[in-house]
């Protein structure tokens, strides 16, 4: 059965939309009885429910208390109760638990939120037993030294009356000290003075408070540890430099904190090396630290400090812990700033730029400097700010002049002496000018499509998140008035120029469209065909109307206020509010200068105010002056009676014990505020009980009833309005049937498991139906006709009964029974139901389950067990089984739980896991029972797929488990959902999750229902849902997911890491697998370049550079789109390609030098680049060789060549070689030097007495040769000899010439 409970809450603090307090309702849905559900608010004149950020059991506490459901137990989370629809009212909730109603609380603006409806608030109350309290330490620490003081803090959430707060040590059932507050509040403090060892134990409270009349106990808190040492704990020490690096001459100061403060504790500080501490300080009153200053810091002061401290307790002295090591470092010259600027570096004239210059270390009184290109003197200087160690810069309105690089610096002045800081790395501003607007493709120059001129052509504005606030920007832009409406992307036509702007998102307010927020010249996301498009009108938008309450029902006397609102970016208008039917009823109101609202006020109403109202405004801007048009209607109706309430008793019959309280609830409209509530019993004149409720709801209670008490009940209420009182009428009548049977008790044991070991103290509770005046309560073991143990006589509804140190003996069944007196008569209930106490040998079970819940386990995850041990133990050892063996786990021990982490899950981790703890009772060491068994499935093979798609990436969306494929119900199925299967399909984005079996319907199980993903698991078992396999769906209503695609795949042709000027260079862009794609769009720096369309089949596209340069230089990448279900999808961009352009390389300059006689060729560039190479090469007829080599450190290179050898003439060159992003670069080669070569000493002196030989044989032979030639021919020769030695081939020539040559 779904239980609805709802009560007003008058909201002071908590705001509407329009900016005033109103009364809101709130109620529990979908829960198991009135009392738990999903929080929601009616505002507006619907229900909404509220966010669960900053949800906790604080803001539960109030709810509850609004409820009268008694105390909060639970806060829930994440839709526990299932996903609310429509609105979202409150998010961020903040209750202290002291408020009376929600709307006291603080939180943001009714209807602002950052949520989703899986983020849903809940709550689940208790009417018998308040929330646990919360245990504190008054230090930090529960560390504690012999001797000292502690004070010990017990809290509860929210305030109630006559609270009496206990702590407890290590689980006993009796307290160790108990306290009262004086006054109305939620905290006891208990003070352990000069502590011991005797002291050490785990601490927990628990509090008893008084609530309707009735006493509740709360349960116990979670349980604080204090631990007895006799050394103190360690100090923690910082200094107030950044990365503790400091300028000479600075003041260094290091702080010195103790975890906790402790009276008159003195501090030291040590610098390692040195064997007594170099200073000491005690701390002021109240303070845990101290600073200690070095003034003036040099290099002597750098090193590595530390510090402890002593205190004194009870009269002894205690020493800490040494502190860590803190290093400090001495520089002479500050770090360069870091230089940021708001933008991308390119700005619309009109725009303002904030610059930020940040010191990545702390330096007091810095002053910074920011500078421009061309300018000596700083731009601006500020100071740097102590907190955020960062100065901003300014500039507004910019234009051209505005162009340039700019960078900053700052001065620091340390002991009189000025240091400067290195300069920021440079950033570069351009402003661009020649910018210009206008609608095309419209009826008229006012609506059109949206075009811009910029860098010399026109360029259109994507529709994506286009709306009617930038559509104002650019009517008012154009002189064109008010937007009126906005179109469809592609409406006007398709632009042939650039998309220029995307994802723009104005004000409404700015001068210009290019002022706006907006991603320029970036189509990641658009197409031409999606083209953004105004119609313009020289009416300003209708406004809107809105009552203050959420129903139009008024009674006579009452004021209405009715609110009247124009768009936000026509402020200050003139406001006219007219009744329908009545024109002289008109009411006028101007708007502040900043506003967009204003509120009617109509006092007193009374019949013939009623009817139907509007509003409009008159606005004037660009010096004419508009009206709009007329908002919507409302109606507001007066009544001159107010119907009558709802009355219910808070029980299901009419049936009361004498001496019972009785409780009665009147609720009047839920517009109704501020009330009277009367109660009366049928036939009497008088009242019975008035109370005054703030909001529209009032509860009476009739104490000790007797059965003059009994009778018919109706109730009515008053509305004071304007000074006279409104009755309504009666409501229905309810009985109270009054008897002297007191109604049975209740009897439970204050433990999950009724169980115990030998030793133990067993608490029962034992309830009355209701409170009573007097009332004691009785505890009997079946079979004996003596009570076991007594409580009261007290005035509750309900008593604990305690059985210390149980035996064996004890085990039996167990009731209860209650006395009450009234007057002077007692009055006994009958028994309870039995409750069966066992003693075992073995402590209660503790729970299993897993820290991080997959609903199927694929192989490789890490899984984790938690086992919890019951509150009541405090336990020492845990152990985990799978199939009564012990696996192989790593285990961390956690208070009263411990975890156990097996790693990269297998087939072989599947089956039964159980686990166990030991624990101590009364010196007596127990083990647990076996925990209920934890069934652990591992899926062998777990996979998605899409199927039925015209591809791999959209389809229905089904799982392999086991051995076959199964589908995904569609409730809750979202695009955080696909986007899981997209992602881990390798498919991109999800672009939508259709449902209803879109992509047919699967034949095989349905494995997953209630799907609820974040969107960044890695599958989708890892998403929240239902138990695997359980479901309430049909395949009709199977899930599917279409994904952007496959990201495709990018490359360049050659693939150099750098080209060079005037190189050509292809970018080839390709998919993988069958695809429907029709074109491929390419971006330099997500800019749009160009698209190609593609042939049916062709799944690749190639944009050409022909003549590369540096205008080239960019990151390059591409997008396909396929045709999905007759939507245009795209893929996810491709990773980008980066084209590096640089100049040929110089060539370098060659000479021939002579050193120490020896001659060397010296080759040199003028500006040498990275990983340079310079090379020699000997010139020959058959081609260039290599002969030297040498990586270059500067920018010159010297080859000492080998003139030695045969005797002639070398011709050498150089060539310059770069190794740049991979690739290596060569220049052309130089001018050739040539260098002449001589024999050596040993082989001129053979051939000098070769020739010396050979000369004296051919004299001879010429002697007889010439006188024989003399004798026979009378012919007069002469032969001359010539020997020449040729360097160039180390050959010796010997030449006879003959001068008597025949003519």
């Amino acid at each position: 059965m779904i239980f609805t409970v709802f009560l007003t809450i008058a909201a002071f603090g908590v705001k509407n939309g329009f900016g005033s307090e109103e009364v809101l309702l709130v109620r529990l849905t979908n829960g198991s009885s009135p009392c738990e559900g999903r929080v929601e608010i009616f505002h507006n004149q619907s229900w909404g429910t509220v966010c669960d950020d900053y949800w906790d059991l604080a803001d539960v506490v109030v709810v509850c208390r609004q409820l009268g459901c008694g105390f909060a137990e639970l806060a829930r989370g994440s839709a526990t109760f299932g996903v609310g629809t429509d609105n979202i009212w409150l998010d961020d909730v903040k209750c202290e638990g002291m408020e009376q109603s929600l709307g006291e609380c603080a939180s943001h603006q009714l209807g602002k939120h950052n949520c989703h409806h899986r983020e849903d608030a809940g709550a689940i109350c208790n009417r018998d037993q308040p929330p646990k309290p919360i245990l504190s330490l008054s230090r930090s620490v529960d560390v504690l030294v012999k001797g000292e003081d502690i004070l010990i803090y017990c809290g509860s959430l929210g305030f109630y009356k006559n609270a009496a707060f206990y702590l407890y040590r290590d689980g006993e059932s009796n307290p160790i000290a108990s306290r009262t507050p004086k006054s109305r509040g939620n905290s006891a403090a208990f003070l352990l003075k000069n502590i011991n060892e005797d002291q050490e134990g785990n601490y927990s409270c628990g509090y008893d408070v008084e609530e309707s009349g009735r006493v509740f106990t709360s349960a116990r808190s979670q349980s604080i540890t204090i631990t007895v040492k006799d050394q103190l704990k360690g100090p923690k020490i910082r200094d107030n430099a950044r990365a503790n690096v400091l300028v000479r001459g600075q003041l260094l100061e290091i702080t010195c904190e103790a975890p906790s403060f402790l009276s008159g504790s003195r501090f030291h500080l040590h610098k390692r090396g040195d064997d007594n501490f170099m200073a000491s300080m005690v701390a002021s009153a109240r303070s845990n630290s101290v600073v200690f200053q070095i003034p003036d810091i040099t290099s002597r002061e750098e090193g590595n400090y530390s510090c402890d401290y002593q205190a004194e307790i009870a009269g002894k002295l205690f020493n800490s812990n040494r502190s860590l090591d803190l290093k400090v470092q001495v520089i002479d010259t500050p770090s360069e700033p870091v230089f940021t600027i708001s933008g991308k570096g390119m700005y619309f004239k009109g725009e303002s730029i904030e610059i930020v210059c940040r010191v990545t270390s702390l330096y007091r009184g810095a002053k910074m400097l920011l500078f421009r290109d061309g300018q000596k003197e700083p731009l601006m200087t500020a100071n740097v700010t102590s907190t955020l160690n960062m100065a901003k810069f300014n500039m507004t309105n910019i234009n051209k002049t505005h162009d340039g690089k700019y960078w900053c610096n700052y001065q620091i002045e340390v002991a009189e002496i000025t240091f400067q800081s290195a300069n920021s790395l440079p950033k570069e501003i351009t402003v661009v000018e020649d910018m210009d607007l206008r609608l095309v493709g419209g009826t008229d120059t006012c609506s059109g499509r949206v075009e811009s001129f910029y860098n010399g052509t026109w360029g259109s504005i994507c529709a994506s998140g286009w709306n009617i606030l930038n559509g104002q920007v650019v009517c008012s832009q154009l002189g064109c008035g008010f937007g009126r409406a906005i179109v469809p992307g592609g409406h006007f036509g398709e632009a042939s120029g650039p998309i220029l702007f995307d994802h723009v998102r104005c004000t409404g307010l700015e001068a210009f469209i290019w002022n706006c927020p907006s991603q320029r010249l970036n189509t990641r996301t658009c197409h031409e065909r999606n083209d953004a498009g105004v119609i313009c009108s020289d009416r300003p938008q209708q406004p809107e109307i809105g009552l203050l309450r959420p129903l139009g029902f008024y009674a006579q006397g009452e004021t209405i206020e009715i609110q009247c609102v124009s768009p936000p970016y026509l402020p200050g208008a003139t406001f006219h509010l007219e009744k329908a039917g009545n024109p002289s009823m008109n009411n006028t109101v101007v708007a502040a200068e900043n506003s967009s609202n204003v509120t009617f006020s109509i006092e007193n109403i009374n019949l013939t105010q009623a009817g139907i109202y509007q509003c409009w405004y008159q606005i004037q801007t660009q010096g004419k002056c508009y009206n709009s048009t007329t908002s919507d209607q409302i109606k507001v109706s007066v009544i001159e009676r107010p119907s009558g309430p709802l009355i219910r008793l808070f029980r299901d019959n009419s049936r009361y014990s004498i001496g019972e309280f009785v409780d009665i609830q009147c609720t009047a409209p839920s517009v109704i505020s501020g009330a009277i509530f009367n109660l009366r019993k049928v036939g009497a004149e008088e009242v019975v009980q008035s109370k005054l409720s703030a909001g529209f709801a009032a509860t009476f209670t009739i104490a000790n009833v007797t059965y003059a008490n009994g009778g018919d009940y109706t109730c009515s209420y008053q509305l004071k309005r304007s000074g006279q009182l409104y009755n309504s009428t009666e409501s229905n009548a309810i009985n109270v049937n009054v008897t002297d049977e007191l109604q049975r008790p209740v009897i439970d044991v204050l433990r999950p498991i009724a169980t115990f070991v030998p030793g133990e103290d067993i608490i029962f509770r034992c309830s009355a139906s209701s409170v009573f005046a007097e009332i004691t309560f009785f505890l009997y073991k079946v079979g004996e006709s003596g009570a076991v143990s007594v409580e009261g006589p007290n005035t509750s509804s309900n008593a604990k009964l305690t059985i210390y140190n149980m035996t064996n003996i004890q085990e039996s069944y167990f009731t209860c029974m209650f006395k009450v007196a009234i007057g002077k008569r007692l009055y006994i209930s009958t028994h309870s139901d039995r409750v069966q106490i066992s003693i075992s040998d073995f402590t209660e079970k503790p729970s299993i389950s897993l820290k991080f819940p997959f609903k199927v386990y694929p192989q490789g995850q890490i899984l984790t067990f938690i086992c919890t041990a019951p509150k009541q133990y405090q336990p020492r050892d845990f152990q985990l089984y799978k199939d009564k063996r012990v696996p192989v786990a790593r285990v961390e021990l956690r208070g009263a739980s411990a975890e156990f982490t097996i790693l990269n899950t297998s087939m072989s981790d599947q089956g039964e896991y159980v686990c166990i703890y030991q624990t101590t009772v009364k010196n007596r060491r127990y083990n647990s029972s076996a925990s209920d068994p934890f069934s652990l499935s591992v899926a062998e093979n777990m996979q998605h797929r899409l199927v039925n798609g015209t591809n791999r990436c959209n389809g229905r969306v089904e799982i392999f488990f086991g051995d076959q494929w199964g589908t995904i119900c569609d409730d809750h199925w979202g695009l955080s959902d696909a986007r899981v299967v997209c992602g881990t399909m390798g498919c991109g984005d999800a672009v939508t999750a259709p449902t209803h079996a879109k992509f047919g319907q699967g034949i095989g199980p349905i494995w997953l229902d209630d799907v609820a993903c974040r969107g960044d698991e890695s599958a989708l078992w890892q998403c929240g849902s239902r138990i695997w396999g359980q479901h309430n769906c049909q395949h009709g209503e199977d899930a599917s997911a279409v994904c952007s695609g496959i990201k495709p795949t990018i490359r360049l042709v050659p693939d150099y890491g750098i080209f060079v000027n005037g190189e050509m260079v292809k970018i080839n862009c390709s998919l993988g697998g069958r695809n429907a794609s029709h074109r491929i769009d390419f971006y330099k720096d997500l800019s749009y370049l160009g698209h190609r369309i593609l042939d049916l089949g062709v799944q690749w596209a190639v944009y050409e550079i022909s003549n590369v340069s540096a205008q080239d230089v960019g990151n390059y990448s591409c997008v396909f789109h396929n045709q999905v279900s007759g939507t245009s999808v795209n893929s996810s961009m491709s990773s980008p390609v980066l084209i590096a352009v640089t100049d040929p390389l110089p060539m370098p300059k060659i000479d021939l030098l002579t050193v120490d006689g020896l001659q060397v060729v010296n080759c040199s560039v003028d500006k040498m680049r990275g990983n340079s190479t310079m090379n020699l090469f000997q010139l020959r007829s058959n081609g260039t060789k290599q002969i030297l080599s040498v990586q270059m450190s500067n920018c010159s290179s010297t080859f000492h060549l080998n003139t030695t050898g045969s005797a002639g003439e070398n011709h050498y060159a150089c060539l310059y070689q770069v190794q740049v992003n991979g690739r290596s670069l060569k220049s052309s080669y130089t001018q050739y030097v040539q260098v002449a070569t001589s024999g050596s000493s040993n082989v001129k002196s053979i051939v000098g007495w070769f020739l010396a030989v050979l000369i004296a044989i051919l004299v001879l032979v010429a002697s007889v040769l010439y006188c024989k030639r003399s004798q026979s021919s009378g012919i007069k020769r002469e032969y001359r000899i010539y020997v020449r030695e040729r360097l160039l081939d180390d050959m010796t020539h010997i030449e006879a010439i003959d001068d008597d040559r025949a003519h």
